[in-house]
């Protein structure tokens, strides 16, 4: 995460575990909202979109939005 130069460090299972409840939360929106292909591209999309407009690394934001997608 490259949110500048206050960025605040955190342990990599601590960001496991962040994103594997963000993933989990994905899932149940798919499962309630019944998600085709086309919409589980435009959720992986947005999820981009949004963590880029944070402020996120590249690199972050890819691995993270792989792992979304693979999870959904």
């Amino acid at each position: 995460m490259d949110k500048g130069s206050g960025e605040r460090k955190i342990s990599q299972k601590r960001l496991t575990s962040i994103l594997e409840a963000a993933f989990h939360r994905a899932v149940e929106f798919r499962d309630q909202h019944g998600l085709g292909i086309y919409k589980k591209a435009r959720l992986g999309n947005t999820f981009r979109w949004e963590l880029t407009e944070l402020g996120y690394s590249k690199m972050f934001v890819e691995t993270a939005t792989e792992g979304l997608v693979v999870y959904v």
